[in-house]
């Protein structure tokens, strides 16, 4: 039975689904694949043998530009190309701009580094409390507009253990930051109310991977096995509109799944695999299995939220009542979203009952499972999107990634493998039941917290 979390309150007070369904909740894309991100625009190559820039170089000139359009003093328009403003529009480019200031505090400045051509190098950006960088490609022809621009990269000044607890601790709503190596024997690298249930979203996914995982290690499934796709929930993901009956292996699925969080793939695999070898997976590693059981589909998830009346029976009943209810539900759903009711999700609804919970350490024991397993295939796809720490490649040779939101809901979740071969999890989780939650600020938490490297002895 999901018991009723209670949330820290407020101190101050997605999914885009087309037709008759529309959410922004259980977003499946990556918010924090977008929040520090401006964009990865193909730009055209520079011409080869340019001579180094001088200081009154197109760059140099562009930097100030950037710097002024993020402030919001400048047009986009007049910085950036056509088809850089056609995939980023003004509005996305000044809302990431505010978000960053928000994040970092004033920007003071930019100047260009590492200069590859007259038109490519590394763009710096200086915030009163963070430098971020990221390359940057200008167009060849005059007046050499930006073309491409990515931010990869933020280093902190001066920041400090005790100066990320008060930010976290200074958020509304519930806050949940956790670093730490896989092994629940070590210390901690940073804890923050570590011991609360987070609400997952879409990271409950990661019990779907290992499920399929560990059933493929005992040799009941075979990871090129190909089933007929006859699920179909809403979006994010594609699948939904693929035919039904449309053969797809379980590689594939579970890709879909995780990268680009495809809600038809996990509710797929779900039917494939049995909802009882899910939960099963749940209380292997689960200290109170009850938060997260019966499991939910993403189609159910849906339709609880669509329908408040149920939503509160549902959370109010034990399990059995809970899995007898969700089996009546299935069974009118017939796993089709035409079937389901219209829902407009805008705004927090139930999110301390209609959710996917588990704590830290019932994360760190999952991801543990996985990072054991012999066959490499999980964490491979758990590497496609590593979202936001894809500039810290550098800094651990894996990095695996699973997110996921609605309205009044994020969590973010990292397995990283570190240079001496040592294993760690990073996950903050974010709720409030009274307003949205900001993406950008929590992502920017969790580049803060690994910039901290390993507490001193």
């Amino acid at each position: 039975m999901r018991r009723t979390l209670a949330l820290q309150p407020a101190r101050r007070c997605g999914i885009s689904v087309a037709g008759r369904w529309r959410s922004r909740g259980l977003r499946i894309h990556d918010l924090a694949a977008i929040a520090l991100a401006l964009a990865a625009v193909s730009a055209p190559p520079a011409a080869a043998g340019q001579t180094e820039a001088t200081a009154a170089s197109p760059l140099d000139e562009r930097a100030a530009d950037i710097a002024a359009v993020l402030r919001g003093e400048r047009d986009p328009a007049q910085v950036f190309t056509a088809q850089f403003i056609a995939a980023v529009p003004p509005d996305q480019l000044r809302a990431i701009g505010t978000q960053m200031i928000a994040s970092h505090g004033p920007l003071l400045g930019a100047s260009i580094t590492g200069r590859e051509s007259e038109f490519a190098a590394t763009l710096v950006l200086d915030f009163e409390r963070a430098r971020v960088s990221g390359p940057v490609q200008l167009s060849a022809t005059p007046p050499h507009q930006v073309a491409g621009l990515l931010i990869r990269n933020v280093e902190p000044k001066g920041d400090s253990r005790e100066k990320i607890m008060a930010d976290l601790g200074a958020l509304p709503g519930s806050v949940t930051a956790f670093y730490a190596p896989l092994d629940p024997a070590a210390t901690p690298l940073l804890a923050h109310r570590a011991e609360q249930p987070m609400a997952l979203g879409s990271t409950f996914k990661l019990y779907v991977l290992s499920a399929l995982a560990h059933e493929i290690a005992a040799g009941r499934r075979q990871w090129d096995e190909v089933v007929r796709l006859d699920q179909r929930s809403f979006p994010s993901g594609a699948m939904r509109d693929w035919p039904r009956g449309a053969p797809v292996t379980l590689h594939g699925l579970a890709t879909a799944m995780i990268s680009v969080s495809d809600n038809t793939a996990t509710d797929q695999l779900i039917a494939v695999l049995g909802r009882d070898v899910v939960e099963r997976e749940v209380r292997s590693t689960h200290a109170k299995p009850a938060q997260m059981l019966p499991l939910l589909t993403t189609l159910e998830f849906f339709v609880l939220k669509a329908d408040l009346a149920l939503a509160r029976r549902f959370a109010q009943s034990n399990e059995q009542e809970q899995a007898r209810l969700i089996a009546e539900l299935s069974a009118r759903l017939r796993g089709d979203a035409d079937n389901a009711p219209p829902l407009t999700l805008d705004r927090p609804t139930a999110i301390d009952s209609v959710e996917w919970f588990a704590t830290p350490a019932d994360l760190q024991r999952l991801l543990g499972r996985l990072a054991a397993l012999s066959d490499p295939t999980a964490r491979a796809i758990m590497a496609v999107n590593p979202a936001v720490l894809a500039g810290r490649k550098a800094d651990f040779p894996y990095i695996g990634y699973k997110g996921g939101s609605e309205p009044g809901v994020l969590n973010l979740t990292w397995l990283l493998e570190a240079p001496g071969g040592e294993w760690r999890i990073l996950t903050l989780g974010w709720s409030n039941p009274a307003e949205e939650v900001d993406a950008a600020q929590l992502t920017a938490m969790a580049q803060r917290i690994l910039a901290l490297g390993a507490p001193a002895p």
